[in-house]
């Protein structure tokens, strides 16, 4: 009956079709997470036929400098103490012509520090996508210098990601990203930061834990080493954690004198011929890095964040008393060992959950824009 001729008044009924329409969505999603849970054969044959022979991953992090023009509480790359240092292009060049011979990655996310502050930034993102080892590269800014940043930065890119924070600047320059990114249609995505709401993990920590059950554990539930995979390269070496790179600094800051404990926990890259099983082994392994002994992972407590004093430095333990385990939240701890076991044994679930995930997003943004688009009956008054 047609509402027009009749004096029905139409009545919308979008709840029930977007009902519908979204779980027919994810049912269909569902069955094909299924599908390369169980069959994780099937993804890696993908794979392969992608980049033959070499190891395949989703993403991959490389920290160009080590210093940042913020001091954020609990920088995971504790960029506030860290001296000004630039990565070396033809260092990094050689490593990746190394690298890129076993290892390939989708995404190449460039940070550091402030990743802006390197005058050759440009160099190392047009090589890695050249080079074959990334698809995509970008850059992960706090924004606070882009506006300096000339045209041909946006073209290099293939995606831009800004931590927005109160002091990066005025707002100004999110309108400046904005404007940019759509003129060379680049992906940007911000990430929002405010002291009022923000609280961020303790990671890094000024006592070394000698709980070797403890230890075990923070690395076993670690996400950013077994599901964020922020694996990187450094100084000719391949390592499962970003975070430990620097680490050294800051322990140092402390009076902690850890000379060369950590250069056990990398994989060398250079006159390794059995590279890529030693990798393969070494992204699997269950054995924490020594580094391990010094941080919380993603464990720790979550604190509000804030911009450091001068000269400030964290002590977290110390403020406990000295007891690390006031800093942990267990729970958590418990319910991302599981996860993280997944991720590294059971290939198919790694795959499949990240795409879930993305998906669940792109859902949830479907049904906001269905509602102003959903059909609608007629009524009779």
């Amino acid at each position: 009956m047609n509402s027009r001729n009749t004096g029905v008044s139409p009545t919308p009924v979008s709840k029930v079709w977007i009902r519908g329409t979204v779980h027919g969505e994810l049912l269909r999603y569902h069955r094909l997470v299924a599908e390369a849970v169980r069959w994780p054969q099937f993804m890696l044959f993908f794979d392969s036929i992608m980049s033959p022979g070499k190891i395949n991953v989703g993403y991959f992090e490389y920290s160009i400098v080590a210093h940042c023009n913020l001091k954020c509480v609990h920088c995971s790359q504790v960029a506030p103490h860290n001296p000004v240092f630039h990565q070396d292009f033809a260092a990094y060049r050689r490593d990746i012509e190394t690298l890129s011979k076993v290892y390939h990655t989708k995404k190449l996310r460039i940070l550091g520090g402030e990743p802006l502050l390197h005058k050759e930034l440009e160099s190392f993102i047009k090589f890695s996508r050249d080079s074959g080892f990334a698809d995509e590269v970008g850059v992960c800014t706090n924004g606070k210098v882009l506006r300096r940043m000339p045209d041909s930065f946006f073209q290099a890119i293939d995606f831009l990601n800004i931590s927005w924070y109160e002091a990066s600047g005025p707002d100004e320059i999110l309108q400046f990203a904005r404007e940019k990114c759509a003129q060379f249609d680049k992906p940007l995505r911000i990430d929002p930061v405010s002291s009022r709401t923000a609280r961020w993990g303790i990671g890094h920590i000024d006592k070394r834990i000698d709980d070797d059950g403890l230890v075990e554990k923070i690395y076993l539930g670690c996400r950013n080493a077994h599901i964020n995979h922020n694996h990187t390269i450094h100084d000719g070496k391949y390592w499962k954690c970003a975070h430990v790179i620097f680490m050294k600094n800051y322990l140092e800051k402390l009076g902690t004198h850890v000379g060369d404990l950590f250069e056990g926990d990398g994989v060398p890259l250079h006159n390794n011929p059995n590279l890529k099983q030693e990798l393969k082994d070494y992204r699997k392994s269950d054995t924490p890095l020594e580094a391990c002994r010094y941080c919380l992972g993603t464990a720790g407590v979550r604190v509000k964040w804030h911009q450091l004093e001068k000269d400030e430095i964290e002590r977290p333990v110390k403020q406990a008393g000295g007891d690390v385990r006031s800093l942990i939240d267990f729970k958590s701890l418990e319910k991302d060992v599981v996860l993280c076991n997944r991720y590294r044994h059971w290939p198919g679930f790694a795959r499949a959950w990240p795409l879930y995930l993305e998906l669940r997003g792109k859902i949830k943004r479907l049904r906001k824009r269905m509602r102003s688009s959903a059909p609608t009956v007629s009524t009779t008054q």
